[in-house]
């Protein structure tokens, strides 16, 4: 079982397409500047339907992004049965809305206790709950977070020992001049190949 738990979430992401190469170089910036490996969480729904590839896809395009940018897990609701389906065994990310939660397994790791839901859930350990808070605050296991601003990502330190305990929360700063990472640039326009292809299909 974990012993601590280390948290970077971002929030609201859907319409900063063009800006996730860039993110994800300033997020594993973050991660090395704090001498962390941390969970990879985005607060509110992936995908909206207004934006072009969301829509096309059906609530794809964000998770398959996410999930190359090694996130953990995002909230997906709205997103339809048929299309989650789709992406069983396509992205390891965990899907959460209403109906499916995610329990921790990374890198081998496997901890039941630790579950990551889109509303407060029982747990026997941690919830971290991915709807955006008010406040970032820890009661009687459950985890709520607060968004960060435009350029900045959430960090959260807990410790899992004894009980669930929030050590540290922050609001660290993004390199917003990070270079974009070419791998991530790359694999962000075969996904809009795909939801073009897909656009072009249903019109």
């Amino acid at each position: 079982m974990l012993t601590e738990l280390h948290l970077i979430y971002t929030h609201d992401l859907a319409s900063d397409w063009a800006r996730l190469p860039r993110l994800y170089s300033a997020l594993q910036q973050v991660e090395q500047q704090q001498g962390i490996k941390a969970l990879r969480l985005n607060l509110g729904t992936a995908c909206e339907r207004t934006i072009w590839h969301c829509e096309a896809t059906q609530g794809r395009s964000m998770p398959m992004a996410f999930d190359l940018m090694g996130y953990h897990a995002v909230d997906v609701t709205g997103m339809p049965e048929a299309s989650r389906f789709k992406l069983k065994g396509v992205v390891t990310l965990g899907l959460v809305d209403a109906r499916h939660t995610w329990r921790y397994n990374v890198a081998g790791v496997n901890d039941e206790t630790v579950v990551v839901a889109s509303e407060p859930t029982p747990a026997m350990g941690l919830c971290i709950v991915l709807h955006p808070s008010d406040e970032t605050h820890l009661t009687d296991g459950i985890l709520f977070l607060k968004p960060a601003p435009p350029n900045h990502v959430g960090y959260a330190h807990i410790d899992l020992t004894v009980q669930p305990r929030l050590v540290q929360t922050a609001v660290l700063p993004l390199d917003t001049r990070a270079r974009p990472d070419p791998t991530i640039t790359a694999a962000l326009e075969l996904i809009e190949e795909e939801a073009r292809f897909f656009q072009r299909r249903d019109s």
